[in-house]
């Protein structure tokens, strides 16, 4: 189902933002930031509480406003490939009392490159069951959202998102309140698309996970402290610059760091 990136979206950086800020009020939550993001890699967005990881992503998805800088998806601005990028939010800004079941959510995704107005019959409808195979909710379908576990409703973003298609994925925090089933599920997922050549960036909070998950890594905390490879950019030296003292365990190590 899924499609592989054309030889042009495969040699171009796809996300690129450059000298991004931003502010809350008169109080900087990102100053002139620097990332680049690889087509075919996961990437993890890592930092201490207050970070602006969040914020970094809404930012660079127009969701809130910025001071300076300039974003580019796949070489573009956002506008010109909307479509090929998928966002999943937080779970916890999500509402989940929103009267919807699994597969409506999932259906969603689709909107995008059928147009919000369509005609969703049978042949969208058995699109979006194969994308909640994908994520072992397929028996859930019918189910309304706000009824399931938080595991379970972040795999409907995840869902949505493949029914999306898109070329890159930015998530906010998939793994945060999953279960290890899930987490395992989540990655195995993740990792494949990445290995189809699309892109995928995420939000991540456990510091002892990221060698083995993730590709490459940006550690932010206000500003840009490393980014790059995994073996390159998450080195002690920057995990210390990043988080200061917070580390009590080795950065290497901790179970329990949050980001």
């Amino acid at each position: 189902m899924l499609n592989r990136l054309t030889a042009k979206a495969a040699t171009t950086d796809a996300l690129t933002i450059s000298g991004l800020s931003v502010a809350y009020g008169d109080k900087p939550a990102l100053n002139a930031v620097d990332a680049r993001f690889s087509a075919g890699a996961m990437s993890a967005i890592v930092g201490p509480n207050g970070a602006g990881k969040s914020t970094l992503l809404k930012a660079a998805m127009g969701m809130i406003p910025s001071i300076d800088g300039t974003v580019r998806f796949l070489g573009e601005p956002l506008s010109a490939v909307r479509r090929r990028v998928a966002y999943v939010p937080q779970r916890l800004s999500v509402d989940w009392d929103f009267p919807a079941t699994v597969i409506d959510v999932v259906l969603m995704g689709l909107y995008g490159r059928l147009g919000a107005f369509a005609w969703i019959g049978q042949k969208e409808r058995q699109e979006a069951l194969a994308c909640l195979k994908e994520v072992d909710l397929d028996d859930l379908a019918d189910r309304q959202i706000g009824q399931l576990s938080g595991g379970q409703q972040q795999r409907v973003f995840i869902a949505r998102a493949l029914a999306q298609n898109a070329d890159l994925l930015i998530l906010d925090e998939p793994l945060a309140g999953v279960d290890a089933a899930t987490e395992r599920l989540i990655v195995a997922l993740l990792r494949r698309l990445a290995g189809e050549g699309r892109a995928v960036i995420a939000v991540h909070h456990d510091l002892s996970t990221v060698r083995e998950y993730y590709d490459d890594v940006l550690i932010l905390n206000g500003a840009t402290i490393a980014n790059g490879s995994v073996e390159a950019a998450f080195t002690e030296a920057n995990l210390a610059r990043a988080y200061g003292g917070r580390l009590t365990a080795g950065p290497l190590a901790p179970t329990g760091a949050r980001a």
